[in-house]
Formats: structure tokens, C-alpha cells, sequence
């Protein structure tokens, strides 16, 4: 039986745990609010397979994520829940099924990111004809992403279980006499995998985005935008899943310094899509302010800890205050930059009228006007 690892501070590896689980949490924070976004407007993202595509990706990332916060990284991190986990599963086989769910969801994961990547490169090759077709075939996609990962991950039913020391906990992992079924093998095989497919996809999106005409070519490009970088972080994330399946670390720390860069990669890929798709998707974005509103308002269990936090409500007028500055400081700026535009059209040779004298004074104007609006507030 496994001991417990005496060697590691029991407050570090809890902030560690603690630092894990806010990043998560902003992650499903996200994705719980493009998923939000999707439903409001379904009838109209279900028009795009790739959003379709995102949808379930985005699905996997919350099960992934709740499963690590609420099970594995704690036996990972917590030394002092090592011994009573130890105690309680004294046997590594029981653990079988947690490495199979996760490894499953691992899988179906990055094959959904392949046939994302498939997509985009379909649109900027064919744009005028990718509409039709993709519809028919994307529940055949989603059946054989959630279908082909059992080919390699049912091995784990036959491994021989084994805990491994990892930080202050353990790490459960499997051995097969047969090195050909591993789990890990068939992991290296569907990132090698991926990583060729978003390799290529990614080169045909960046020389053929231009080529995109359709009624609908702005969303179109900033989904290929989207797309291009998620497979940066895919890349790297399952390089990084290579390189550790396939080495042989020469000591116990090496292999935890590897394992933990790992599945911190990893981790990218569960929390940045979302930030990515709302950053640089401007009709996800519209909508991310009034889901933010409906969760303010309709969270009421958050009520008796807003009311000890704030007795009253002029604690909170700041925070209204700068919200309302700096949506009409955004609202003059854009009209400086629509007479900026006009002005160019007007006169484009005597545009020296923007000098940057005046375009200093274009800056300052949108951030004091609103504050002799707004500066009321303060006296209410």
C-alpha cells in the first residue's frame, strides 16, 4: 500500500488546490454563460455547425472541470486527505472507473476540436456550399466523437491499477502487460492526431480566410479567428501530453514537475475557449452583459451574503457609478470616431484638421464630459 508523502507543507499544497479551483471556477463561470447566450439566440447560432460543435465542447469542459475540483485535484494537493483516501479505498481498482471517465472525456474533447478545426477550414475553402452539408453530418460527427474513444479507454478495465506519490496525495494510474493497449498509448495516438489535423486546418484558415463570401462572412471570420487560436493552446497542451506519456522521468520530482505542467496545459483548454470566443465573437460579447445583469438579479441565494457585505446600498453606488461613466465615455468615443471617418471621406487631403493636438483633445473630452453628468451621483 502507498504511503502518504510526509515531505510537502500542508497550507502550500492547499493554496495550490485553492489557485486551481478560482481558475476553474472563472472557467465555468464563462462557459455557463455562453451556453446562457446560446439559448437565448439558438435559432440563430444553430445556423453555424461550428458553434454547434463549441456547444458540446463547451458541455465536456463543465464536466471536466467539476470532476477535477470536486475529486481529483483535492486527493492530488490536500496531503492531509491522503491518508484517510487511502484508508477508505484501499484497493487502486476502485479508482478504475474515474480514470476511464476522465480519459473519455480527455478524448472526446480534443476529436469535437478536430472536426471544429474541419469546419473552419471547409468554410474558407468552400464557403458558398459548407451551409447544407455540415448540417446533415454533424450528429454523425458528435455520434462517432462520443463513440471512438471506448476503442482506446476500455483498456483501462484490464490494467493493473497502482498509486503514484504526487505532491502531498496521489495520482492514480494503470499498467497493461500488453504496452500496445495502454491507455496512454491510445492518448498519444489521438493527440498526435489532433495535432496534425489542427496543424493543417489551421494553415489552410490563415491562407484562404480572406476568401470568405457569405451573408454572414464577419461572424464567419471571427469564429475562423476563434478557431486559430484555440489550436495555439491545443498544440501546446497536447504536445506537452506527449512528451509525458512518451518520457521516462529519472525521478520522482521530475516526473510530478512534468505531470503538473501537463495537466496545467491541459487546463488551458478546459478555461480559455470561452474567454476567446467572447473576446473575439462581437455577437457573444453583445449579449455577456446581460447575462451578468439576470445573474445579479435573479441569484437570491447570494442575498444574506450581499447584505452583510453591504448594510447599505450607497456601498454599491461606486461601483454603478463607473459602470454608467464608462459606457457613455464608450458611446462619445465612437461618435469621435465616426466624424473621424466622415472627416476622411470629406476631405481626404486636408486631413491634417485631425492633428494631434486636436485628436489629444478627441481623447480627453469622452473621459470629463460624463463626469459633470455623473458627478450627482455622489450627492445622493
Amino acid at each position: 500500500m502507498l504511503r502518504c508523502h510526509p515531505g510537502f507543507y500542508t497550507n502550500l499544497e492547499i493554496l495550490k488546490y485553492g489557485i486551481q479551483v478560482v481558475y476553474f471556477v472563472l472557467g465555468l463561470f464563462f462557459h455557463v454563460s455562453v451556453l446562457k447566450i446560446f439559448h437565448r439566440k439558438w435559432n440563430v447560432y444553430s445556423k453555424f455547425p461550428f458553434l454547434q460543435l463549441y456547444y458540446v465542447d463547451s458541455i465536456l469542459s463543465i464536466f471536466i472541470i467539476l470532476m477535477n475540483v470536486g475529486l481529483i485535484r483535492i486527493f492530488n494537493y490536500i496531503p492531509p486527505l491522503c491518508p484517510w483516501a487511502l484508508k477508505q479505498y484501499p484497493e487502486p481498482t476502485q479508482f478504475i472507473s474515474l480514470l476511464f471517465i476522465e480519459q473519455y472525456f480527455k478524448f472526446v474533447k480534443c476529436l469535437i476540436f478536430c472536426f471544429m478545426m474541419v469546419n473552419r477550414a471547409n468554410c474558407v475553402i468552400c464557403p458558398m456550399s459548407v451551409g447544407t452539408i455540415q448540417k446533415c453530418v454533424i450528429p454523425h460527427v458528435i455520434m462517432f466523437s462520443f463513440l471512438s474513444p471506448f476503442i482506446g479507454v476500455w483498456t483501462a478495465f484490464l490494467s493493473e491499477s497502482q498509486f503514484i506519490p504526487f505532491q502531498g496525495g496521489f495520482i492514480h494510474e494503470s499498467k497493461m502487460t500488453f504496452h500496445w493497449i495502454t491507455v496512454p498509448h491510445f492518448s498519444v495516438i489521438i493527440s498526435f492526431i489532433t495535432i496534425v489535423t489542427v496543424c493543417i486546418c489551421s494553415l489552410i484558415c490563415m491562407i484562404c480566410v480572406s476568401r470568405t463570401r457569405s451573408e454572414n462572412r464577419h461572424t464567419e471570420q471571427s469564429l475562423t479567428a476563434s478557431a486559430i487560436c484555440m489550436s495555439i493552446f491545443y498544440v501546446f497542451a497536447l504536445s506537452m501530453e506527449i512528451y509525458f506519456n512518451q518520457s521516462h522521468a529519472s525521478s520522482l520530482e521530475m516526473f510530478e514537475f512534468w505531470r503538473a505542467l501537463s495537466t496545467f496545459s491541459f487546463d488551458i483548454l478546459v478555461v480559455c475557449p470561452p474567454v476567446i470566443m467572447l473576446c473575439l465573437n462581437n455577437s457573444l460579447s453583445i449579449f455577456f452583459p446581460l447575462i451578468l445583469n439576470i445573474s445579479t438579479e435573479y441569484l437570491s441565494f447570494l442575498s444574506p451574503i450581499l447584505d452583510r457585505m453591504f448594510p447599505g446600498p450607497s456601498y454599491l453606488l461606486n461601483v454603478f457609478w463607473i459602470s454608467e461613466y464608462i459606457q457613455l465615455s464608450k458611446f462619445i468615443s465612437h461618435a469621435f470616431m465616426y466624424i473621424n471617418r466622415t472627416m476622411c471621406v470629406i476631405y481626404p487631403q486636408k486631413f491634417s484638421f485631425w492633428s494631434a493636438k486636436r485628436l489629444r483633445f478627441c481623447i480627453m473630452f469622452p473621459l470629463l464630459v460624463p463626469l459633470s453628468v455623473f458627478g450627482s451621483c455622489q450627492q445622493v
